[in-house]
């Protein structure tokens, strides 16, 4: 009979073990878009209260200046279909953001004055919902099923 060592004996139970603790997808849940001149908008949950998010795919995700204010300042670029711009920022780190049923802890974002984008839209707008985390939660934007923009 071979001698086989204990860790090796466990294996088959480790790989048991770390299937039944591996996370379970959540079902599907759907977010209303708001429509605000022409463009959709979410409510999202920062630190308990609730916030105006802009939903852009063709944009990094973004908060407004003036709605956080912890700040560090850092140089970042923002890359558009017209080249890159270098620019400064202010890194914020949000200690909890809720997006639906998901919650983002710890997340690090920039933030830029956002005050023409809250114009343009008709209302303050507390950040950007870009496509960095649109792709983390999985989200798939039905524009068919929402009110005429």
């Amino acid at each position: 009979m071979r001698n086989r060592s204990f860790p090796a004996l466990l294996a088959p139970f480790a790989l048991l073990l770390a299937v039944e603790l591996a996370p379970i997808p959540g079902a599907a849940q759907e977010i209303p878009l708001q429509t605000l001149r022409q463009a959709a908008v979410i409510e999202v949950e920062v630190a308990s209260q609730s916030m105006l998010f802009l939903v852009d795919t063709a944009a990094t995700s973004f908060l407004d200046l003036k709605s956080f204010c912890r700040r560090e300042e850092r140089d970042i670029e923002i890359t558009s279909w017209t080249g890159t711009l270098a620019t400064s920022a202010k890194g914020v780190t949000l200690k909890e953001m809720v997006i639906g049923n998901t919650k983002f802890v710890r997340l690090k974002l920039p933030a830029v004055d956002l005050s023409a984008i809250g114009k343009a839209c008709g209302r303050k707008i507390d950040g950007i919902l870009g496509v960095d985390l649109l792709a983390r939660l999985g989200a798939t934007i039905n524009l068919k099923s929402r009110p005429c923009m």
